[in-house]
């Protein structure tokens, strides 16, 4: 019979291995892409003409992003607009530096980047 000391040095080999084994794949894969670009939606009723506007993913509201508590939010921001742009975030606690206010919290991103 396995002394406690022995399980959980098993236990924490066998932790340890799971959550590098995680983190590997987590960094071998490049974030999803979140595309700021102009869109044509229909926001009135029918028979009022289409609105442009300009959103992520062509859609307004955007795409829903869902995560576990605690998880970490990652998305690489591709700025298909005319003009410089940048992610402000709601609902979501962050950091000041990322919240998405140009020329205040970080530099905005520019057409084409």
């Amino acid at each position: 019979m396995p002394t406690r000391r022995a399980f959980l040095g098993q236990s924490a080999a066998v932790l340890g291995l799971a959550v590098s084994g995680r983190q590997v794949s987590a960094a071998s894969h490049a974030p999803a892409s979140l595309t700021a670009r102009g869109a044509s939606v229909q926001l009135a009723p029918d028979g009022y003409p289409a609105t442009s506007i300009w959103g992520y993913e062509g859609r307004a509201p955007g795409p829903a992003i869902r995560v576990r508590q605690g998880e970490r939010v990652r998305r690489r921001l591709i700025n298909a607009l005319p003009e410089p742009t940048s992610v402000h975030w709601h609902g979501v606690r962050i950091d000041n530096a990322m919240d998405g206010v140009s020329g205040l919290t970080q530099e905005a991103v520019a057409p084409g980047q």
